[in-house]
């Protein structure tokens, strides 16, 4: 009778396997070369290469309208590395959404977009009292990625991926003193947290509690 209960607790595997839900929490990479440097240029100079991480949970939560076609949420942790120069960003970021953004003084007419923000305090000091502000945006310009101003799915953030842009933005007690920023192409998922469906961890507790009374039983049936 214990190897029946076993023989059903693998037979059960096999018939239905434990499978997955999709991941909520997924680190993307990404990097380029800084091209716009304006004023102090945050440090940095023209030509660098840059590279970013960001980590997006995709779970429903608030959104606080802007404007038409524009939402705010919270975001996830992003940081920057360029050369010997991290920026690294507060735990939570600003989100904002786009959906059929339209603002023609700015080149949007329709636009589906995905922005992020945070502030990075690492390199502040007494002496040098500055802090900087990195952003990245994504876009898609065909305004067809995106049908609401809802939390978009990770595989919305990989399709407006098709084009991005990133920005370090240094600020002093007096204000915006110098701005670096740049393209990048690539929007890479490096890991993602899979989550079991809560059939299957149902159905194999099922099957244990079967499993361990029959091996208890054993010496009543034989």
């Amino acid at each position: 009778m214990r190897k029946l209960g076993e023989w059903l607790l693998v037979g059960s595997l096999a018939v239905f396997p434990i499978t997955s839900a999709q991941a909520n929490v997924v680190t993307y990479t990404f990097s380029g070369s800084l091209f716009d440097i304006r004023n102090t240029g945050a440090g940095l100079t023209y030509g660098q290469t840059f590279t970013a991480t960001y980590t997006y949970d995709d779970t429903e939560r608030w959104t606080a309208p802007i404007e038409q076609g524009r939402v705010v949420s919270s975001g996830g942790q992003f940081s920057v590395n360029v050369g010997s120069t991290s920026f690294i960003g507060t735990p939570t970021s600003e989100l904002q959404i786009f959906d059929n953004y339209v603002n023609l003084y700015s080149g949007y007419n329709g636009a589906d977009g995905f922005f992020v923000s945070s502030w990075s305090y690492n390199n502040w000091s007494d002496e040098r009292p500055i802090s900087y502000l990195i952003q990245f945006d994504l876009w898609d310009f065909t305004h067809t990625t995106l049908s609401s101003l809802s939390i978009p799915s990770q595989t919305q953030v990989t399709q407006l991926a098709r084009s991005g842009r990133i920005f370090i933005r240094e600020f002093s007690q007096s204000g915006e003193t110098g701005l670096a920023g740049g393209y990048f192409q690539e929007f890479v998922p490096e890991t993602a947290v899979p989550e079991p469906s809560s059939f299957s961890m149902v159905f194999l507790g099922l099957l244990a509690s079967i499993a361990t009374r029959l091996v208890s039983n054993r010496k009543w049936i034989r």
